[in-house]
């Protein structure tokens, strides 16, 4: 059996597909979220990314959170960028100072730790 495999998936797609789950159009939907059909288009189509904004007016339209479509977007930049990096990457290693060391981020209280793994 041959794998097949696919690229990264654009928040547009799970757009465009919640739009025909619930049988509506995208003007409806552009409607609902306050924004022009033209907008939301671009996004359905993968022209632009989900931004914040975006991401707030799916979330309260579509009964979801703010979140799940920016870690939708961010998932699909990362994917993107990997692929087109693949190569270039390979060529960077971690710092000196920092082999060995697990960076934490500890967003709660505004600061990166540093651990050392013996």
């Amino acid at each position: 059996m041959n794998a097949r495999t696919i690229g990264p998936i654009h928040p547009g797609d799970f757009i465009a597909e919640i739009i025909e789950d619930l049988e509506i159009t995208q003007y409806a939907l552009a409607k609902a979220m306050g924004i022009t059909q033209a907008r939301l288009k671009r996004v359905v189509e993968g022209q632009v990314g989900v931004t914040a904004n975006t991401a707030l007016r799916l979330a309260r339209v579509l009964n979801t959170t703010p979140e799940y479509w920016l870690a939708l977007q961010n998932s699909y930049d990362i994917e993107t960028e990997v692929a087109e990096m693949a190569e270039a990457l390979e060529k960077f290693e971690p710092l000196p100072q920092l082999q060995g060391v697990v960076v934490v981020d500890q967003r709660s209280c505004g600061r990166t730790l540093f651990r050392v793994d013996a």
